[in-house]
């Protein structure tokens, strides 16, 4: 493992400066100044250089642009976070898909891991053209690390953008990619012309800034994801396919790409057949055998060749995306007009009623290593479903954590007794007989947002109330409110799971 040090710091180190320092040998002529050389000299070091978290790095170059990216399944995780969004996995195991909260990505799999991208650095440093904006280089490209590890780091809705193999006729063949063409001919002229300036032959392919170069077939990416599932059993995820213009215009593009699901993910997909998935919990989801829900906006997902079973929800299954800008802060929480009772799924919510709700997703923002960490706490406390911004890291992954104190240590497998504490995190008090402890938390029957504190010995909560523990941190917003810095004892045990729930069996 290497620690990659920040941008400002300049190495010699990598494998790419080699590449860099041949092409500076090749040029030392009395046709390029030696202030010439030295400039290529910084620019090949300066473009190495990326953000500070651990991985193994693999160098990929396009011509003399060269990169150390992290390798698929090397990104080092922080435990600390690991064991937090997992009990708050846990606290949601019996809600409603719509109720969940989950960390996502935008354009998640236009990653440099795979190629895309990996010259924006040296183009950055070349010409001071801002590069890691989002949908960089007109080549979409949103991220740095691969799909598996973004799952490996707490992610469950994965945006994959697909094309259909148009430039070599491949019409039924599918491809992980969102350019289909090079969308930036302009950028392309200012890099060769600040190149030529600086006597900087980049040696490079344009078409790898397109589909036309760089592409990973879709089976291929629907492998990744099933190998870390296989992995972890558990667990579920949403897989947005952003189908691009032609990917799925003719039936039998749709049975391509189906045939390709169905030899990954088998009977685990959730398809349209089986109902609607966001009335149906992780529970719910994993005692029928279901372990992926994909969705889109194209309706070609519906029409087949062969007839085969719809496996693709169109249209998505959010009825918002919007900037942080549209939401307003706790407990207000509408987006832009929309009230938060309007798009926020009550408890008990089941899909058997006359509103059907969707999830909200929050989009290209939610990075704590941006200085966005308010913004996910205003998100979080209105019961945002989705974040997906740009160019996530490790560390963007402690503004997902809600309920736990990350400054403690938590044992899912420890003793005590689960409690709000007057810090306003939760923590585990060294008591025994953890429902007879007073206060407790006490929910409206069919609202989370009213609490009260069960005082009483021999019936905690009173009338139209129930025991209970936050969900989400909407919730648990109110419960805070409430318990006004008092220790308010939570039903649950320290893995997440409830109290309740193992005293009704």
């Amino acid at each position: 493992m290497i620690r990659r040090p920040p941008r400002s710091t300049l190495s010699s180190s990598s494998a790419a400066s080699d590449v860099y320092k041949r092409q500076v040998s090749t040029q030392s002529t009395g046709n390029v100044p030696t202030s010439m050389r030295l400039f290529t000299v910084a620019l090949a070091l300066a473009s190495q250089l990326s953000s500070a978290y651990e991985c193994t790095r693999v160098t990929k170059c396009n011509g003399v642009m060269c990169d150390d990216i992290c390798q698929a399944g090397s990104v080092q995780t922080d435990p600390r976070v690991d064991t937090a969004l997992k009990f708050q996995r846990e606290l949601q195991m019996d809600e409603p898909l719509v109720r969940t909260t989950m960390m996502g990505t935008h354009n998640s799999a236009i990653s440099q891991a795979y190629g895309f991208g990996i010259e924006q650095d040296f183009i950055q440093n070349l010409t001071g053209i801002p590069m890691y904006q989002g949908d960089d280089l007109g080549e979409g490209v949103c991220q740095s690390i691969s799909v598996l590890d973004q799952l490996r780091m707490g992610l469950r809705h994965i945006e994959i953008d697909i094309n259909s193999g148009w430039d070599k006729l491949h019409f039924d063949k599918i491809f992980v990619c969102h350019s289909p063409v090079g969308l930036a001919p302009g950028l392309v002229l200012k890099v060769e012309a600040a190149a030529l300036e600086k006597g900087i032959k980049l040696g490079w392919d344009t078409s790898k800034l397109s589909c036309l170069g760089t592409n990973v077939p879709y089976k291929d990416m629907l492998l990744e994801i099933k190998g870390w599932m296989d992995e972890n059993p558990e667990e579920i995820v949403i897989l947005y396919l952003d189908a691009k213009p032609g990917c799925v215009l003719f039936p039998s593009q749709t049975s391509a790409a189906y045939a390709d699901m169905v030899q990954v993910f088998g009977t685990t997909i959730w398809g349209v057949a089986d109902g609607d998935p966001l009335a149906a919990s992780r529970r719910e989801f994993l005692r029928r055998g279901k372990r992926v829900v994909f969705e889109n906006h194209a309706d070609g997902w519906k029409k087949t060749a062969h007839g085969e079973p719809i496996l693709v929800f169109t249209p998505d299954l959010w009825s918002h995306q919007f900037g942080n800008s549209s939401l307003h802060a706790f407990p207000n929480c509408s987006i832009d007009s929309d009230p938060h009772s309007n798009w926020y799924a009550p408890v008990n919510y089941n899909g058997t009623g006359q509103k059907r709700y969707e999830l909200v997703r929050g989009l290209e923002w939610g990075r704590v290593t941006k200085g966005q960490g308010a913004d996910m706490t205003k998100g979080l406390q209105c019961g945002t479903n989705i974040f997906s911004p740009n160019y996530i890291e490790p560390e963007d992954m402690t503004g997902m954590v809600w309920a736990l104190d990350l400054g403690e240590s938590w044992d899912l497998q420890g003793n005590g007794c689960v409690a709000l504490l007057p810090s306003g995190r939760w923590g585990l008090v060294q008591k025994e007989q953890c429902l007879s402890q007073r206060p407790t938390a006490c929910r409206a029957t069919n609202d989370d947002s009213r609490w009260e504190l069960g005082m009483d010995a021999g019936s905690p909560c009173p009338d139209g109330f129930v025991l209970a523990a936050p969900t989400n941190d909407y919730a648990n917003s109110f419960l805070k409110i409430v318990a006004q810095g008092q220790t308010v004892y939570l039903p649950v045990h320290p893995n997440g799971t409830s109290y309740v729930e193992t005293r009704s069996t």
